[in-house]
């Protein structure tokens, strides 16, 4: 599924539910929608685990296009992996003064 990229956020706290960490990246993501009675684009976030995050190699920025991998296994599909097709062109005052390195450092 390609999508545009619109933000992201770092996710790190102790769910009481899980009894566990969680760890992670909320990215917020913009794609056309399949459904016949939405018009325009559809808005939603999309969880990228550590772990995927740690096997991708990077956190995808906003403003780049990409390509989300998921597997389905016939009744539920999981995100697997993504690909960069366009890349961001941020400078470092877009982000507030920070490098590219020091804004995708999860």
């Amino acid at each position: 599924m390609q999508v545009k990229v619109v933000g992201f956020k770092k996710v790190d706290y102790f769910s009481q539910k899980k009894q566990a960490q969680v760890q992670g990246v909320s990215l917020y993501i913009i794609r056309k929608s399949q459904e016949e009675t939405v018009q325009g684009m559809i808005a939603q976030d999309v969880w990228l685990s550590t772990r995927l995050v740690d096997a991708m190699g990077f956190v995808p920025k906003p403003g780049s296009d990409v390509e989300l991998i998921y597997d389905y296994d016939g009744r539920f599909s999981s995100l697997v992996g993504y690909k960069l097709l366009t890349p961001a062109h941020n400078t470092s005052s877009e982000e507030g003064g920070k490098t590219d390195e020091e804004v995708l450092q999860v």
